[in-house]
């Protein structure tokens, strides 16, 4: 598990809705049996809350995602399916938003 990784959410009951999970937990954690993780929607819903500081955008697999940092939680690590891509490129973007949830800049 590397930090930025995103995986296939296995969860039934919101991985329509969600059908991604963004890993943002460093890495020298890994020990750990839970994972922070950002839910990933499709970006074609939600704009109408959006705020693009809050919520940047995560290409995937061609496909555009809100990263909805407003919703980060921990999870354990069971949950989460196949990892499919790394987003490392968009690190300025994911942290920069966390920083804005929970400093306020």
């Amino acid at each position: 598990m590397a930090q930025f990784d995103v995986y296939i959410n296995t969860d039934r009951n919101s991985a329509d809705r969600t059908p991604y999970l963004l890993d943002v937990q460093a890495e020298i954690l890994s020990e750990l049996v839970t994972r922070v993780v950002i839910p990933l929607r499709a970006a074609t819903n939600h704009h109408s809350w959006v705020i693009s500081r809050l919520h940047p955008i995560i290409t995937v697999d061609e496909d555009r995602y809100v990263a909805v940092v407003s919703e980060i939680a921990g999870i354990p690590m069971t949950l989460l399916g196949e990892s499919i891509t790394n987003v490392r490129h968009q690190r300025s973007e994911i942290v920069a938003a966390v920083d804005l949830m929970i400093t306020g800049f």
